[in-house]
């Protein structure tokens, strides 16, 4: 009878313990096929026509100079009245583009309409129109 007993608390061990091995599998299998599922960063694509020329994240604050299809890093503080002439304004496509906040925006622009500056900034809750600087050909997307 003792034996009897002992055999039915092992058993009730070995099925406690596997039932708990198979939950944590369960679960680190669920934790996997989440992450894996996670959708990517929300980030803003400048294109010039065609070509793909950034594509930036909107989590991290950041100021670009887009200068006759170039596009480079700049201090948040960067203008074009600071760091250019009247004669280099008339003779380059300027946009000055920053992130702040999770949104971005066009903050400056020697186009002719200026029509990007007015536009409202971008996020991933906005309505998804894209910010345009037709004249420089320069379209912003949320992606």
């Amino acid at each position: 009878m003792e034996k009897t007993e002992e055999r039915e608390s092992r058993r009730r061990s070995l099925l406690f313990y596997g039932l708990l091995v198979l939950l944590l599998l369960c679960s680190g299998g669920g934790f996997y096929i989440y992450q894996q599922m996670k959708t990517p960063e929300t980030a803003a694509v400048i294109r010039l026509g065609d070509q793909e020329l950034l594509r930036a994240p909107l989590s991290r604050d950041a100021r670009y100079l887009l200068k006759d299809g170039e596009i480079t890093e700049v201090d948040m503080d960067y203008t074009m009245a600071a760091n250019f002439s009247a004669e280099e304004l008339s003779e380059h496509a300027i946009n000055v583009l920053e992130i702040r906040d999770g949104r971005i925006r066009c903050i400056e622009a020697n186009c002719p309409d200026l029509t990007c500056v007015h536009i409202a900034p971008m996020g991933a809750d906005t309505d998804g129109i894209p910010i345009a600087c037709l004249p420089h050909g320069m379209i912003i997307t949320i992606e």
